[in-house]
């Protein structure tokens, strides 16, 4: 559909790079002076949605919790070194862990990624903190209005995005299951949510869906206007890109 043919991979998965890159022009956005969120940051290099925009200058908020993967592979680990290059980036060591976790359900999440790590021979001088997102974000000077929230937890994508009450960011990128067919009214498998339970929380939270890679790539509700999709397309089941069922 309508920003399918602007689909191109810089270091993103699944063409992100080229939509973002589109709606990012289409909304007047700067890359270069830019903010960005990536939850669930990785090395913020691998699969990373937000890495094209660090590279040309923008400020960005980096989270990952991990030192290291379910295979040992670096994550904060590397992460960690990237303000040393671009000194517009600010990176978090946190777990981001949703309100609506009870206090069971985070102590346990806390303690798994805890469990990786010194498996693979990084076990930690003191304990991972889980912290809600926007208490994190209240610790930098991003506007309350920045530009990108990438959310890619594989656990809690949905419940963090619903709590992220204090930001309004023009772009949302959250992962969904995109095995669930769109005329599914399944809420969720295995933790990630299907395609019409996102709708919902967009709905919730006042943006509008225009394009679905894997990834749903929301725009706040006031700058829907400002883009060049069809008005019929917003939101439509027809955007699901169905390679993936």
């Amino acid at each position: 559909m309508h920003y399918d043919k602007f689909k191109m991979n810089i270091l993103s998965q699944n063409g992100e790079d080229g939509v973002l890159l589109r709606l990012m022009n289409e909304l007047d956005i700067e890359p270069s002076s830019s903010w960005c969120v990536d939850v669930g940051a990785y090395d913020g290099i691998a699969y990373s949605n937000v890495r094209q925009f660090i590279n040309q200058g923008a400020n960005a908020v980096m989270i990952e919790p991990s030192i290291v993967g379910g295979g040992g592979e670096p994550k904060f680990e590397h992460l960690v070194d990237l303000p040393k290059e671009f000194s517009n980036v600010i990176v978090f060591n946190y777990a981001v862990i949703p309100p609506s976790y009870t206090d069971e359900e985070k102590e346990k999440t806390l303690r798994v990624i805890e469990a990786n790590d010194a498996r693979w021979g990084k076990p930690r001088k003191e304990k991972l903190e889980g912290m809600e997102l926007d208490k994190i974000l209240g610790k930098t000077e991003i506007p309350e209005d920045y530009d990108v929230l990438n959310i890619d937890t594989d656990v809690c994508d949905h419940p963090i995005w619903k709590h992220h009450k204090k930001y309004k960011p023009k772009i949302v990128v959250i992962e969904i299951n995109s095995s669930i067919p769109p005329e599914s009214t399944e809420k969720n498998d295995g933790g990630t949510s299907s395609f019409s339970y996102s709708l919902s929380v967009a709905e919730e939270m006042e943006y509008s869906l225009v394009c679905h890679t894997g990834n749903m790539i929301y725009v706040r509700n006031d700058l829907i206007d400002r883009l060049s999709i069809p008005k019929e397309l917003i939101n439509s089941s027809e955007l699901f890109y169905r390679r993936w069922l």
